[in-house]
């Protein structure tokens, strides 16, 4: 069984809605990193798989 913890930081004013993450501090880093947050989420996977 897996369990899926939908995280992410969602604009109240927009409904613009950030990547799904672990955990809210990742989420809003993510949410503040949107301009490149691709980049960034590689660069946390990347970092769990070593």
């Amino acid at each position: 069984m897996q369990v899926f913890n939908n995280t992410f930081v969602r604009c109240r004013r927009c409904g613009a809605r950030g990547p799904i993450a672990e955990d809210m501090e990742l989420a809003v880093e993510y949410w503040n990193a949107r301009g490149n947050y691709g980049e960034l989420l590689s660069t946390r996977i990347n970092e769990k798989t070593i």
